[in-house]
């Protein structure tokens, strides 16, 4: 069921943050929605299908498949503005699904008190995914595998940064995607998009409560 959740704002606003801000936020909370726990069978093979035919040369787009994440948000939980007040201090009530924006504000606290670190492992594992992609243009003519430590690498990986972005559910993400590199790399792309509010944070335009009637 929907509620109000309010988004504190505040310093003063420039005219593309009212289309960033929301963007980011509005594909963080779809990530949350698609990869929530105890998902029903429907919504489970509609997410199926997104993975199985969002393709593009057999690699997955993963700017545009946020696109297809926002689509599937469904009507009783996607996120729909309430009220707005520009000023310092100012707010943005969002009527929406508030066990999903409490986990948002969750996981971007935990990404705050950890993002030196983060950062660094992002790094680490964009080398990583670096080097492996350069294995597989050396090897296109052939069937590219990992190799078992690859993927043990990869998996490994996928935990620790979904640790440092306080996401629980990394298991969600392999159920869909059955393949560790993927799922790395989805977590990357939310890693991103986290890191997109946390600018707004560091700026001091927005501050995520942590409680749905805070501020109202």
């Amino acid at each position: 069921m929907k509620d109000i959740y309010r988004i504190n704002i505040g310093n003063k606003w420039k005219l593309e943050d009212l289309y960033e801000f929301p963007r980011a936020y509005y594909q963080v909370y779809a990530f949350q929605y698609c990869f929530m726990p105890d998902q029903n069978i429907e919504h489970k093979n509609q997410l199926l299908k997104i993975f199985k035919n969002y393709k593009d040369n057999g690699q997955y787009r993963y700017i545009n498949i946020y696109k297809k994440f926002q689509l599937h948000v469904s009507q009783e939980n996607k996120p729909d503005i309430f009220s707005m007040h520009y000023a310092s201090p100012g707010w943005i009530d969002l009527l929406l699904n508030p066990e999903i924006a409490l986990q948002i504000s969750k996981s971007i606290a935990i990404y705050l008190g950890l993002s030196v670190t983060a950062a660094k492992t992002y790094k680490t594992i964009y080398k990583m995914l670096s080097e492996i992609n350069q294995q597989r243009n050396k090897n296109k003519l052939n069937d590219f595998q990992l190799t078992k430590k690859q993927n043990e690498e990869l998996i490994a990986m996928s935990n620790h940064i979904a640790r440092l972005i306080g996401f629980d559910n990394v298991g969600q993400i392999d159920q869909y995607t059955g393949n560790p590199e993927v799922t790395l790399k989805i977590l990357l792309a939310h890693y991103r998009r986290l890191k997109n509010i946390e600018n707004f944070i560091s700026d001091g335009k927005v501050s995520l409560t942590s409680n749905k009637k805070e501020g109202s």
